[in-house]
């Protein structure tokens, strides 16, 4: 655990030595947020559903006509 924690301790030394460092580091990670951010949607469109109904009752004949609508 001391050795972790000797190397996060470095790597935090060398950022603060070079900012440009900082600048390469952090830059692209948001970039990649916004950009991904509108390229990304949570629609779900054209996907086939099949749905195997074994018990045949009217409740899950009817629940199964609630998803599929």
């Amino acid at each position: 655990m001391r050795l972790l924690f000797t190397i996060i301790w470095k790597e935090f030394t060398q950022l603060r030595a070079d900012p440009l460092m900082i600048r390469l580091i952090v830059l692209p990670v948001f970039l990649q947020m916004f950009v991904l951010g509108y390229a990304i949607t949570t629609e779900v469109r054209n996907t086939t559903i099949t749905v195997l109904d074994r018990s045949n009752t009217p409740q899950s004949v009817s629940l199964v006509q609630t998803i599929l609508t």
